[in-house]
């Protein structure tokens, strides 16, 4: 009986995307979802074809959050700092106003 093919977990350095390709003997591998080819730097796990799928679900899944969560994060950073920027020109117009009295600026 012919043993199950072994299959390893790689990730596309164009697209990003975590791949279960089969073991062969030639490091050259073709990316399912870009086609960039390029050869393996790292493997990211090996075994069986179903639990290697598994693990690439979980990991594209675990990289979308990250990516989320980041995008979130910017956005929050963005609006904190222009909150920032509009409190310190206003409490900059304040003291302006306070120190060379001008009346027509707004405290």
């Amino acid at each position: 009986m012919v043993p199950p093919p072994q299959i390893r977990v790689l990730r596309c350095c164009s697209c990003r995307l975590f791949q279960a390709h089969q073991v062969k003997k030639n490091r050259k591998w073709t990316c399912k979802a870009c086609g960039e080819k390029q050869s393996f730097l790292r493997t990211y796990g090996e075994g069986s074809g179903a639990d290697c799928r598994r693990h690439v679900q979980k990991l594209n899944l675990l990289q979308g959050q990250v990516s989320e969560m980041s995008l979130r994060y910017s956005g929050l950073r963005g609006a904190w700092f222009s909150c920032l920027i509009f409190l310190w020109s206003g409490w900059w117009r304040c003291i302006v106003a306070k120190s060379l009295r001008f009346p027509g600026l707004p405290m």
